[in-house]
């Protein structure tokens, strides 16, 4: 059990230890009690939520989105997500790699190497824009790097957002769903 009058809570390094040995079939259940201040017996509110735990290891760092709440606001401002890369064990918050965007950025992925990141992007007001650039230590991403889906079937005069989109493990093929 914890307590804690602040708005949000993480476990400490002991609890988070005790939470995981005692989930040993993959869940924990977690509920979550308001009460009255004046009288910490009376539930105000409360909710339940199930954490589940994957068997399998992480062996390798992720590149993720970290995205302010609520979504509305994202979308209304995407230059506020921010991007982070580290382990996902580690006890303190991976960096961010990356911040600013003036644009949504999305679906992404890195070829074996990682020495490319390719993502989607809206760039112009094009949904179907799509960024292959280089990774260095500092990187800025260039309309130059930028290609649009919108090529494909370009007669049908239709726009198209390019879902899912992926770069092959050797960075020689680029895959994705248009004109869904």
């Amino acid at each position: 059990m914890a307590l804690t009058k602040e708005p949000q809570w993480k476990p400490t390094a002991q609890q988070w230890n005790a939470i995981t040995k005692r989930s040993a079939d993959g869940e924990a259940r977690v509920a979550v009690l308001g009460v009255a201040s004046s009288n910490p017996r009376q539930i105000l509110t409360h909710g339940r939520i199930t954490i589940r735990f994957s068997k399998d290891q992480v062996g390798a760092p992720i590149f993720y989105r970290e995205v302010n709440l609520p979504f509305f606001d994202a979308v209304k401002d995407p230059s506020k997500i921010r991007w982070r890369f580290g382990t996902v064990s580690s006890p303190t918050q991976p960096p961010v790699v990356l911040e600013g965007l003036p644009v949504c950025g999305n679906c992404h992925s890195f070829p074996r190497n990682g020495e490319v990141l390719a993502m989607d992007v809206d760039f112009g007001n094009n949904k179907g824009s799509y960024i292959i650039t280089r990774v260095a230590e500092e990187m800025t991403l260039a309309s130059s790097e930028i290609i649009t889906w919108d090529s494909y079937k370009a007669q049908s005069g239709e726009p198209t957002f390019g879902l899912l989109s992926a770069i092959s493990p050797d960075a020689k093929v680029l895959v994705s769903t248009v004109k869904d």
